[in-house]
């Protein structure tokens, strides 16, 4: 993958998660069907992100499902790391800005 592919997928994706971190971690009535954070990449593949509870501990689950309805995986952090996992997102977002292609 090429450093301006690299940086095309990454940056909206940390602009995004940034801006639904605090949504989803202010959830408080998880009776309703939770809320639900979508991208889709210019080559189709889908990132959703959610809600969910995992070994009794509030979590964000991370799911992806490639273009093609290829077999995806999900990845889920617990609320109390989620900054962690946004403040690397964005490390890695400066860090493919320098990479040449």
């Amino acid at each position: 993958m090429n450093a301006a592919r690299v940086v095309g997928a990454l940056c909206p994706l940390v602009a995004l998660l940034a801006l639904a971190v605090p949504v989803l971690l202010t959830l408080r009535d998880r009776s309703k069907t939770p809320m639900t954070f979508h991208y889709t990449d210019p080559d189709g593949d889908r990132l959703f992100v959610e809600p969910v509870t995992r070994y009794g501990r509030p979590t964000i689950s991370l799911r992806n499902q490639p273009a093609g309805n290829g077999q995806g995986a999900a990845v889920h952090v617990p609320v109390d790391q989620v900054e962690e996992l946004v403040a690397g997102l964005r490390d890695t977002a400066r860090r493919a800005t320098r990479v040449e292609g």
